[in-house]
């Protein structure tokens, strides 16, 4: 993956998107004029910048070849199917959770990596850097392993970061919250206004 900037233009004077509070966020929001505009393909073989708008229906997944990054990929349109973004954190509207059973069952047989849970929804925002918890008021965290459940799960970490096992419970009802923030090992579901 070849991405020597998030955006296709060079231009500093571009009007930069603002909807979320920047207070609940370490980095800075990638839209601009409500599109975010990423370098795909590698420098081998370049591909055209991707648009992934404020609005699409999206899947998003962590991408496997960097750990820090998800993938946005596209429900409808001209790249229905297609990787058309990556951020450091991922803001969805309206999420729900998609895991793909039969590739779940093939990794615990073969401990191979692939692509088979999503979070799904209809895409706010991709932010370059991390989420800052003290700014919300109310959340759950929840993750997913094909080696912990076959579904997605609420849980609790300690201090360092662990999980403390005995938090672990199945979770099936992203639909109760408005948004969801995908970031690092977790995603954060919540009711907040995350918006200004």
């Amino acid at each position: 993956m070849f991405q020597s900037s998030f955006f296709d233009n060079d231009d500093a004077s571009a009007i930069k998107d603002a909807p979320l509070k920047s207070s609940i966020f370490t980095g800075n929001s990638l839209l601009c004029n409500g599109r975010m505009s990423t370098l795909m393909g590698s420098a081998k073989k370049p591909i055209p910048a991707r648009i992934t708008s404020a609005g699409d229906s999206v899947d998003v997944y962590r991408n496997l070849n960097k750990y820090e990054l998800f993938s946005i990929k596209q429900r409808s349109g001209e790249h229905k199917g297609r990787v058309t973004g990556y951020a450091r954190s991922v803001v969805i509207k309206h999420p729900c959770f998609a895991i793909g059973e039969v590739a779940r069952q093939k990794i615990l047989v073969v401990k191979s990596r692939s692509v088979h849970a999503y979070v799904r929804g209809s895409f706010v925002d991709g932010i370059d850097g991390d989420i800052n918890l003290n700014q919300l008021n109310d959340y759950i965290r929840v993750s997913y392993s094909p080696y912990v459940a076959g579904s997605f799960y609420t849980l609790e970490r300690d201090k360092e970061g662990q999980i403390i096992h005995e938090s672990i419970t199945p979770f099936n009802t992203p639909e109760n919250y408005l948004y969801a923030i995908v970031n690092g090992a977790d995603v954060i579901l919540t009711n907040d206004a995350i918006s200004e």
